[in-house]
């Protein structure tokens, strides 16, 4: 079997002819999405435009009188030099039961966050 490859006709088996397109389809595909890390202000403007920015502040405000612990762990995250998608995540999920009681309106849900993610990433600051 003849092909073209490169530009070039080629002789080919039928199995090598099916590799390179292939090859061809999965280079068009475009790559998949990997969420970068946020910088602080990135970072404030995700809080900010979801209203966690509230949820954090009375969260912080909860776990200073009743855990010091988890106060100084979510207090230090703030001040994080860069913001990754899944440190987030966990950190959502680490205080997720404190949050629903201090702030049962807040959309907590990965999605959610994952969404915002985006936006911030993309958002022209």
């Amino acid at each position: 079997m003849k092909k073209y490859v490169d530009g070039k006709l080629v002789e080919m088996s039928e199995a090598d002819a099916e590799k390179v397109e292939q090859e061809r389809s999965d280079a068009s595909k475009p790559a998949p999405y990997a969420p970068s890390n946020l910088t602080p202000r990135r970072f404030a403007y995700l809080l900010a435009i979801t209203g966690l920015d509230d949820v954090w502040a009375v969260l912080e405000a909860e776990l200073k009188t009743t855990d010091r612990a988890k106060f100084a762990q979510i207090k230090a995250q703030r001040s994080a030099p860069s913001f990754s998608q899944a440190k987030t995540l966990g950190l959502v999920a680490k205080f997720a039961d404190t949050a629903k009681v201090v702030a049962p309106d807040a959309d907590l849900s990965i999605k959610a966050i994952k969404a915002a993610w985006k936006l911030a990433e993309q958002v022209e600051l």
